[in-house]
């Protein structure tokens, strides 16, 4: 079941990226997963996926342009390959300027497709991994 509206996935491989349009255009943050020139952070990968399940929620927090959005790719990345779990990373970002008005959960429900209550029901259920990016906006 995918709720993808604006969110794409990225060539094959799996993974969302934001394909906005106006001002914004096309969006896509972070690095290429394709390219042969990145470092996986494997060992950093499995460490916070140990993490996440072992307490279910995890924060990363650090200065500008130090590599968050990357790190969120790759965890994406390394968690889809396990067929058991729903994966969906999303960027506030993709849901407006912080000067707009609106709530998250307004901006979830139209980029999702699903409201955040039935989205948490489901949870409940369907085993599912939310990795939020940008969220200090």
């Amino acid at each position: 079941m995918s709720y993808l509206t604006n969110i794409f996935l990225v060539g094959g491989i799996g993974g969302t990226y934001f394909r906005g349009s106006g001002l914004r255009g096309i969006a896509y943050e972070g690095i290429d997963l394709l390219s042969p020139d990145i470092c996986l952070r494997e060992r950093t990968i499995e460490r916070l996926e140990e993490k996440i399940y072992h307490v279910g929620a995890l924060l990363v927090r650090s200065p500008p342009m130090s590599g968050k959005t990357s790190l969120s790719q790759l965890l994406e990345q390394h968690l889809i390959k396990n067929l058991q779990i729903r994966v969906f990373r999303i960027s506030v970002l993709w849901m407006g300027f912080p000067s707009e008005s609106w709530t998250f959960e307004e901006k979830f429900h139209l980029l999702m497709g699903v409201t955040w209550i039935k989205f948490r029901e489901e949870c409940a259920y369907i085993k599912t991994v939310l990795i939020v990016d940008e969220a200090q906006v």
